[in-house]
């Protein structure tokens, strides 16, 4: 999908230290293209804070659970009440 490309080829491009760039980059795109939601559904996405700050996206699979990558892991499901993730979500929202 296309929002998928643009996120993909911007790490490619920024150093992944830059943490200010990505997080501008995300929340500037969520604002064009996604309405925040309070009751996720599958293929919305979530925001996570890492390190204080919203540069990373999960795409939910269900109501506990969510799809995701770090850098230099494969792709995994983790559920969204992991106290890892559940107290960094930033905000669920929809594609418009």
């Amino acid at each position: 999908n296309e929002m998928s490309i643009k996120y993909q080829s911007i790490f490619d491009y920024i150093d992944h230290r830059d943490v200010f760039i990505i997080e501008r980059y995300i929340i500037d795109n969520v604002k064009r293209h996604w309405k925040r939601i309070t009751v996720p559904k599958p293929g919305d996405i979530v925001l996570f804070r890492i390190n204080g700050r919203l540069i990373h996206i999960g795409i939910v699979i269900d109501r506990n659970q969510f799809l995701h990558t770090l850098q230099g892991k494969n792709s995994c499901i983790e559920r969204l009440s992991d106290p890892r993730w559940s107290k960094r979500i930033g905000g669920y929202y929809e594609f418009q």
